[in-house]
C-alpha cells in the first residue's frame, strides 16, 4: 500500500513537472533532421513535377518515415508548422501507449494496490525526464509512434485481431526502421497460440516485404 502510494505520487508530480516543463521550454523552431525534412518539402513545393510519393516513401537517415511526415506535413499546412499539433500528437500517442499498459495490467494483477503501483511506476518510465525531447521536439512523433504501433499490433495478435495487427505492424514499419521487427514478434505470437499456419506464414510475408522495402 505504502509503495502504491509514494509511486503514484510521484507519477503525479511527474505529470505535472512535464506539462509545465512543455509549456515553459517546447521548440517553437525546427531542430536538427527536422531542418533537413523542411529543405526537402520546400524543393518538393516548388518543383513543376513533384513526386510526392517518392517524397513520402524516400529513407531518412535509415528509416522511413512515411506516417511521420504525414504528421509533419499537416502541421506545416494546417497548423502554421510551429510544432504545437506534433507535441500534442506526441503526449496522445505516449498516453495510448500508457493506456495499453493499463489494459495488459488491468487483466492480469487483482490486487488494486498492485495495479496502482505497476501503473504509476510505468507513468514515471514513459513521462520521465528521461523521456522530454519526445515531448519538446515535434520531430519525435516517429519516435513515440513506433513503440505505441507495435505495442497495439501485439495486442491485437494476442486478441487473434491479426488484420488489425498487420495495420498496426504496417505503421510502425512506416514509422522507423525497427518497426520491421514487429512482423516476427507478431509470427511468433502467432505461432505459440497454435493460430493457422496461414495466419503465421501471413506475418512472415508481410515481414520479408517491409524488409524488401528498406533494402
Amino acid at each position: 500500500k505504502i509503495s502504491a502510494g509514494v509511486f503514484f505520487l510521484l507519477a503525479t508530480w511527474v505529470g505535472v513537472s512535464l506539462l509545465r516543463w512543455i509549456w515553459l521550454y517546447w521548440n517553437v523552431l525546427p531542430f536538427w533532421d527536422q531542418w533537413t525534412f523542411l529543405a526537402e518539402y520546400a524543393e518538393l513545393r516548388s518543383s513543376l513535377h513533384p513526386r510526392w510519393l517518392e517524397f513520402l516513401l524516400g529513407q531518412h537517415n535509415e528509416h522511413r518515415i512515411f506516417v511521420a511526415r504525414l504528421f509533419l506535413i499537416a502541421d506545416l499546412e494546417f497548423f502554421g508548422g510551429g510544432n504545437k499539433s506534433l507535441i500534442l500528437e506526441n503526449l496522445l500517442v505516449q498516453l495510448l501507449t500508457w493506456a495499453a499498459l493499463c489494459w495488459l495490467v488491468w487483466a492480469h494483477l487483482r490486487s488494486l494496490f498492485s495495479r496502482i503501483a505497476v501503473l504509476s511506476f510505468a507513468f514515471l518510465v514513459l513521462f520521465s525526464a528521461g523521456q522530454v525531447d519526445n515531448f519538446i521536439w515535434g520531430f519525435q512523433i516517429q519516435f513515440v509512434g513506433v513503440y505505441a504501433a507495435a505495442i497495439f499490433a501485439c495486442l491485437s495478435a494476442v486478441r487473434g485481431w491479426n488484420i488489425r495487427a498487420g495495420c498496426f505492424a504496417t505503421v510502425a514499419t512506416l514509422m522507423m526502421a525497427n518497426g520491421v521487427f514487429v512482423w516476427p514478434v507478431l509470427m511468433i505470437i502467432a505461432l505459440l497460440q497454435k493460430r493457422s499456419r496461414f495466419v503465421a506464414i501471413a506475418y512472415g510475408v508481410g515481414f520479408l516485404v517491409c524488409l524488401g522495402a528498406y533494402l
